[in-house]
């Protein structure tokens, strides 16, 4: 892990454009109308035994935030991923936005080793990864040979009877369901020019591939950790590698008495179901500290998505800048501007205190969105590899307007990133939200005003953090504060010790310098709307922490 050196400005954007966020990405949203049920996998021995209505497909060719939205919602939500399938344009392939909730249980399977798919020809993809035509074809086109390196350490299956929609609305699409999910880890080569081919042999973790002739090792790309696959315990290899599909057998629709298809039943609570069945949470009462209140449960899907890419993936939260945020969101959106490093995955992910839409989307110096999802969910995430260093934009905003929400977002990075474990960010995130809490009380008790609530000058974020090792500071720049304002900040251990300073441009400093791991400043500023820096220090501690900022404005 790297120590911290950055020292990232924040700013805000005018607005968040809706007209020029039309990028089209699959949705796993949720619903559920009137339903009837599905049949179970037909080889219960053979959990991805395939026939040409009951297709297993290899995942390779999907695009890297489709492969993390089904993982996750099949993982962390226990959610059912209906799909659109015709057997005669298998490229086609569609998610259908109208999923369902449901219970998937994890089953390990015995280790192989790892497999090498070799691809020499357009029928040669078509046939085996239909749906990588668009992504790969590039490459065999310019007379070069494919190469896929996987492994698989288990499956995640459907064990019950799912209840699935009525063919009505967006749910008449959906022609299959996702009965088994395939986990581990794969890999692609490029072998430019030359004649001859490569050979290959299944072994242990670790391909044994000789490639022979005179071809030229090309374009690379890695989805999880082979190397991670023969472990005990195999973080980092359940990546989705292949997927089952059922077809939704016919006459779906219930009818009524009078022969006239019935009307969809309100559509019942969804929980996020984890398949392990292990939850990390946050406490906070709702009658203690409103805002807190919405703050804890959008940070309570945040350690979702944390647990998801700790377990799953070779993700680590951003080690360069900030990499976790949060903040009151309603119609103009908030935006953050940071550098992203070329040739580097990111994965950003949102979620919201309540499930109503909201969209997120990666803005290009010249404000085009270059990753976007605008489907209608609470959990948005998006992928992008940026071709060269260069300063982006993160932007997240509601979907429909009038929408009063408390968002958050992480920024994560394959790998080199802080990986770290959930309760770590949840005793972070725990401190931040007693903290602010008690000194909500406090202003209220004192008569200095109603409470607190969160600041929001210029649009801005009220929660702001990173990765910090011990010995580092991290800044954050022109902050506007509205007026008198609490700021603070926790560590993930009591032992550790942050120090946590506000100065203004006439000179006036606010600063904890206490031997403590909770700092805690009153910045009883008079100049509203004049610029403030922040700076934190982590002085003492035996890892990296999360160095989170929550600043408060005086009700």
């Amino acid at each position: 892990m790297q120590s911290r050196r950055s020292s990232p400005r924040v700013r805000t954007f005018d607005r968040f454009h809706h007209a020029g966020l039309c990028v089209a990405a699959a949705a796993l949203a949720l619903a559920l109308p009137s339903c009837t049920k599905k049949k179970k996998s037909p080889d219960a021995n053979n959990p991805m035994a395939s026939s040409v209505d009951q297709p297993t497909l290899n995942l390779f060719g999907f695009e890297e935030s489709y492969i993390h939205r089904i993982n996750f919602n099949v993982q962390q939500r226990g959610r059912l991923i209906l799909v659109h399938y015709d057997p005669a344009k298998p490229h086609d392939i569609a998610i259908v936005d109208c999923p369902v909730s449901t219970k998937y249980e994890y089953m390990p399977s015995e280790a192989k080793g790892v497999e090498t798919l070799r691809i020499r020809s357009m029928g040669e993809l078509d046939a085996h990864i239909p749906m990588g035509i668009m992504r790969f074809g590039g490459y065999l086109k310019a007379g070069s040979e494919l190469e896929f390196n996987y492994a698989t350490v288990g499956s995640y299956q459907v064990t019950d009877d799912p209840v699935v929609p009525a063919a009505e609305g967006p749910c008449a699409r959906a022609t299959h369901y996702v009965a088994a999910l395939s986990v581990g880890a794969f890999s692609f080569v490029e072998h430019r020019g030359g004649e001859g081919g490569a050979s290959a042999q299944v072994g242990a973790v670790g391909p044994k591939v000789a490639v022979h002739a005179e071809r030229e090792r090309g374009a690379t790309r890695s989805w999880g950790d082979l190397a991670a696959c023969d472990r005990e315990d195999p973080k980092g290899c359940r990546t989705p590698t292949q997927m089952l599909l059922l077809p939704i057998p016919d006459g779906a629709v219930a009818a009524t008495e009078s022969g006239e298809p019935a009307r969809p039943a309100d559509p019942p609570p969804t929980t996020d179901a984890p398949v392990d069945g292990h939850v990390i949470t946050l406490r906070i009462d709702e009658n203690d500290w409103r805002p807190g209140h919405h703050m804890g449960l959008a940070l309570q899907k945040t350690l979702s998505f944390a647990q998801y890419f700790e377990e799953a993936t070779t993700f680590g939260f951003d080690d360069r800048t900030i990499s976790v945020l949060g903040g009151f969101l309603d119609d103009e959106g908030l935006s953050i501007s940071r550098p992203l490093v070329g040739g580097r995955q990111y994965a950003v992910f949102a979620t919201a205190s309540a499930d109503v839409d909201i969209d997120l989307a990666i803005l290009d110096g010249a404000g085009n969105p270059v990753a976007l999802d605008n489907e209608d969910d609470a959990q948005p995430l998006v992928s992008f590899t940026p071709p060269q260093d260069g300063v982006y934009s993160l932007l997240v905003a509601p979907g429909k307007k009038g929408t009063q929400v408390f968002a958050a977002v992480g920024v994560m990075v394959e790998e080199g990133g802080y990986r770290v474990a959930p309760e770590l960010l949840q005793r972070v995130y725990q401190g931040l939200l007693d903290a602010g809490g008690l000194a909500s009380r406090k202003v209220a008790e004192g008569g200095a005003g109603a409470g607190l609530h969160f600041h929001a000058g210029q649009r801005e974020w009220s929660l702001m953090g990173t990765f910090m090792e011990p010995g580092s500071s991290i800044s954050i720049s022109d902050v506007h504060l509205q007026g008198p304002s609490v700021v603070l900040s926790t560590a993930h251990d009591a032992a550790c010790d942050l120090d946590l300073e506000v100065r203004d441009r006439n000179g006036h400093v606010w600063a904890d310098r206490e031997n403590d791991s909770a700092p805690l400043v009153v910045v009883d500023t008079q100049n509203a709307g004049a610029p403030v820096d922040m700076e934190l220090t982590y002085k003492r501690g035996d890892q990296p922490t999360l160095g989170a900022t929550l600043i408060l404005a005086v009700e």
